[in-house]
């Protein structure tokens, strides 16, 4: 099982309060300055490659890719990134290695090539306990998706039967509606979408209807989506 090590972004969040708490852009491309500004020693907080024996991949995109995170302060860092969907967590690679984002709670949101992601709370006071999920339509509502791996455990030997590995697999996608209350509502049934767009429920019902909408379908969902935001 891999050992999953955390890398500390509240280092890069305290840096900006020094310059004078100006709104600035930095690149990720070298932590040596900061890391011997706050004497921290980070050799035991990069990620471990410890997917090398298991086959598949528990990655979004298998390759870093450029990016940026935009934080709730309005600072934003641009680098190489990567979503790994089995542990939940962003990567981002620097010079010295590849390190976790481990306070995704400061994050407005991450952006990897084009596709846009959140990270929402479970708890207010355990900010850091969330999912990272994936935005396909913004707007007055958010349409998002969770995506996710399990992991296939390794088969002994069997008589006439070589072992089988250990093996990523990839979980069924699930989609959420999002509000102002930033509460993820799942998307189980028609019913839910009705209910969950309730100002435009009369509207909502006939599209629904007419269109043959499934629940089930992210092409219709998001069309359902546009629509009801274009109302």
């Amino acid at each position: 099982m891999r050992i999953f090590f955390s890398y500390s972004l509240l280092v890069l969040l305290l840096l900006p309060s020094i310059l004078n708490g100006q709104i600035w852009q930095t690149e990720l491309n070298d932590l040596r300055d900061i890391t011997t500004l706050f004497n921290r020693d980070m050799s035991d907080n990069k990620v471990q490659n410890n997917y090398i024996s298991i086959e598949g991949s528990p990655y979004l995109f298998d390759d870093f890719r450029k990016g940026e995170v935009l934080l709730k302060d309005g600072k934003l860092f641009k680098g190489e990134f990567r979503y790994d969907k089995y542990a939940d967590q962003v990567e981002f690679k620097v010079k010295q290695g590849n390190f976790w984002i481990a306070n995704p709670a400061y994050i407005d949101y991450v952006k990897i090539d084009t596709t846009l992601m959140l990270f929402i709370q479970k708890d207010i006071e355990q900010p850091d306990k969330g999912s990272y999920y994936v935005v396909l339509v913004s707007g007055k509502i958010q349409l998002i998706l969770k995506k996710g791996s399990i992991l296939q455990s390794a088969e002994d030997p069997k008589p006439y039967v070589d072992a089988k590995p250990a093996k990523f697999l990839n979980r069924k996608d699930l989609y959420y509606l999002l509000n102002e209350s930033n509460t993820p509502v799942r998307i189980t049934s028609k019913k839910v979408l009705i209910n969950e767009l309730s100002d435009k429920s009369s509207e909502i019902s006939k599209f629904i209807k007419s269109n043959k909408i499934s629940y089930k379908k992210e092409e219709d969902l998001i069309y359902l989506i546009n629509y009801y935001i274009s109302l």
